[in-house]
């Protein structure tokens, strides 16, 4: 997933076919109030960020010195990102990011990888591509993740489970695999899929199956032999397209000419029955579950070195609201 762990930005452009460039106006769909049901109750705000700043719902936070952001996460008190400087000989890197603006750089590693819930562990490729390492982001130290046997080539996914790790391989296709860190639990959670993505409990995943005669998203539980549902046509846009408790899963419908989305479905995770088909505003770059009943939407417009990223939250019905935007290309984040 061109490979999704070497930036979650551009594995949505690998996916729906978006490229830098001039971009047209927005067109969403009139607000008109807050839903009955939601009047009273504090709803969760979209969280993300470009190099220059982050957003937490009302929290803006300027940054310096942070390259192309691939991930955020929000661990605590503070968030953690994931990024590329500019350089020939750059590395990515992990980095923390204090409500002061205060960045400071916890790891070098060798792309795009998954944080753990402490914040304290990056599990991603290793140097040569054909391992996954755990480095501690305090010490700097790194642990190579044994593979399974007759693996194959690592795909890409790495992702912690707890104290476990999940780890894609292919052969032919793609597996995954849940193990410690020393192959030992080793459990097959997933196969002859693409682009995995699993859910926040990694109880779920989906993925592409391409090829036939049309792409299809199929999902179900992580298990060695799971019952497949299958959503076709369809695709993979977000890094992360479950809602956060897992229940629903957002795919691509359509696109537009130039590749970009242009409507979704919200599919129920465990059956794949459609909820809703939700309309999504012009140049998406990305979309995600903010919660069962809302989306969140980045748009990034203008040319190359001058983007411009606005975030829209999207309920059900297509109806659009701005959330906020800033200079660069926008990343959703994640909360622990």
């Amino acid at each position: 997933m061109i490979d999704r762990r070497a930036g979650v930005v551009l594995t949505v452009a690998a996916v729906i076919g978006i490229a830098g460039g001039a971009g047209t106006a927005l067109t969403v769909g009139a607000d008109d109030g807050a839903d009955d049901k939601t009047a009273g109750t504090t709803l969760a705000q979209p969280l993300w960020t470009t190099s220059t700043e982050l957003h937490d719902g009302d929290t803006v936070v300027p940054l310096e010195g942070v390259g192309f952001v691939t991930g955020l996460e929000r661990i605590d008190d503070h968030w953690v990102l994931q990024d590329m400087p500019d350089g020939t000989h750059a590395k990515p890197r992990v980095l923390r990011v204090d409500p002061d603006g205060s960045v400071a750089v916890l790891a070098e590693t060798n792309g795009y990888g998954d944080i753990d819930a402490h914040g304290t562990h990056h599990v991603g490729l290793g140097p040569d591509g054909e391992s996954y390492v755990v480095t501690d982001l305090t010490s700097g130290d790194t642990t190579r993740v044994a593979p399974p046997p007759d693996p194959g080539s690592p795909e890409g996914t790495a992702l912690f489970d707890g104290d476990a790790v999940i780890t894609g391989w292919s052969p032919v296709g793609t597996t995954y695999y849940r193990s410690n860190l020393d192959g030992t639990d080793l459990t097959m959670v997933g196969r002859d899929i693409g682009d995995g993505r699993f859910a926040p409990d990694r109880s779920r995943y989906v993925g592409l199956r391409v090829g036939l005669s049309q792409d299809c998203v199929l999902g179900g539980p992580a298990q060695e032999e799971p019952d497949l549902w299958r959503s076709c046509p369809g695709g993979l846009g977000a890094a992360s397209p479950y809602s956060p408790d897992g229940t629903r899963v957002v795919t691509l419908a359509s696109t537009r000419p130039e590749g970009m989305p242009k409507q979704v479905n919200v599919l129920d995770a465990a059956t794949g029955k459609r909820v809703a088909q939700v309309d999504l505003p012009d140049d998406v770059f990305d979309v995600a579950m903010l919660d069962d009943e809302r989306l969140e939407v980045v748009t990034v417009t203008g040319p190359d070195g001058a983007q411009q990223t606005t975030v829209h939250v999207c309920d059900l019905s297509s109806r659009c609201t701005e959330a906020g935007t800033a200079k660069g290309v926008g990343v959703l984040g994640t909360s622990r």
